[in-house]
């Protein structure tokens, strides 16, 4: 199914830059963004088939293919991360299927952990937080939380049960 199709072009860039919203604020919470935090982004954009939302992929797919002019509207385009993240949720809530919604969130907020785990020892994505700076955690919370991502959610992905 083409995702794109169902937005408006404007909200598909929206949601075109939650990957980029959340890479950049776990990336960055601990003061540093590091090549390791860098790579894990876009591993995971290379590896988009390997998730289970087909929105997720899609979008995952249209940052490989169309990096440098994604990045250069995403660097110019004025919303903060909450403002994004808020703004597309409010994109999201509208969209009729709502599983998929969810799997798209939940995508993006695994995301968040794999760059905030690629700065630490541990490569394990289901490994308890010890290895993620406290201010990462931080920003992870929030991210949850613009997100509307429920607590047991939250939780299920940490244990590697999602």
């Amino acid at each position: 199914m083409l995702y794109e199709n169902n937005f408006s072009a404007q909200d598909w860039s929206i949601l075109c830059y939650v990957p980029l919203w959340v890479f950049q604020e776990v990336a960055k919470a601990d003061g540093t963004v590091s090549i390791r935090e860098r790579n894990s982004l876009l591993n995971e954009i290379n590896l988009n088939e390997a998730y289970k939302s087909g929105l997720a992929k899609e979008i995952l797919a249209v940052l490989m293919h169309n990096w440098s002019t994604v990045i250069e509207k995403f660097n110019s385009q004025p919303k903060t991360y909450q403002q994004g993240l808020t703004k597309a949720c409010e994109i999201l809530n509208n969209f009729p299927d709502q599983k998929e919604v969810a799997l798209f969130k939940t995508s993006m907020f695994i995301i968040g952990i794999k760059v905030a785990k690629a700065s630490g020892e541990r490569v394990n994505l289901f490994d308890d937080w010890r290895n993620i700076d406290e201010l990462e955690k931080e920003t992870l919370r929030e991210i949850a939380n613009l997100l509307e991502l429920d607590s047991n959610t939250v939780r299920r992905i940490l244990e590697g049960h999602d």
